[in-house]
């Protein structure tokens, strides 16, 4: 068996050394940058504390008008192929910007009456709210939560996310893409 060459000490041109001696300091993250508009999460009160700019719960034409906005959503996304023998739809629903802030700003501030005709209105809970615009409480807790991130997307937009994102080696990942199309257009098995 060969002798194993000396691990040289001058390094070569371009190269640098690393140095573990001293102490190391890592860096601690910042503070997060604020969102461009800032969306209180306050419920509408006039100035005396009485309730001016509320919705009454099944009594207010928006609320009508929005259920009607959220069916029409679920009516346009509805797809035979996609749906099962039963009617149900077997993809995921989409919802608009505007719709979802609306949704947002209905469900925090509508209230509901209270059981006998003397009892103040309370804050409709977030599941009644859900059940009303027929979507699910976690979407609805989700978007109240979020509303900074999708107040601040594109008009019309369905998602916040950037849908044209590459990989890391997209140029790579094309070339490999079309080297499985060849080969499988030949007759070669492509897999693991």
């Amino acid at each position: 068996m060969p002798a194993i060459p000396a691990i040289p000490t001058v390094p070569e041109l371009g190269q640098t050394t690393l140095d573990f001696t001293g102490p190391y300091i890592a860096k601690k993250p910042g503070k997060r940058a604020k969102p461009e508009t800032m969306i209180p999460l306050r419920r509408s009160t006039g100035s005396t504390g009485d309730i001016q700019h509320r919705w009454i719960a099944g009594e207010s034409a928006h609320e009508a008008v929005l259920v009607r906005q959220f069916e029409a959503a679920r009516i346009v996304m509805y797809d035979d192929n996609e749906s099962d023998l039963g009617g149900y739809a077997l993809h995921r629903n989409s919802y608009s910007k505007e719709l979802k802030l609306s949704a947002v700003q209905w469900a925090i501030n509508t209230v509901v009456r209270g059981k006998k005709p003397g009892d103040p209105l309370k804050p409709i809970t977030g599941y009644e709210a859900a059940a009303r615009l027929s979507i699910t409480t976690t979407m609805l807790r989700s978007w109240i939560r979020h509303r900074v991130c999708i107040a601040n997307q594109k008009k019309g937009s369905r998602r916040g996310r950037n849908v044209l994102r590459k990989g890391r080696e997209s140029v790579m990942e094309h070339a490999l893409f079309k080297e499985f199309e060849e080969a499988r257009g030949v007759g070669k098995a492509v897999g693991c």
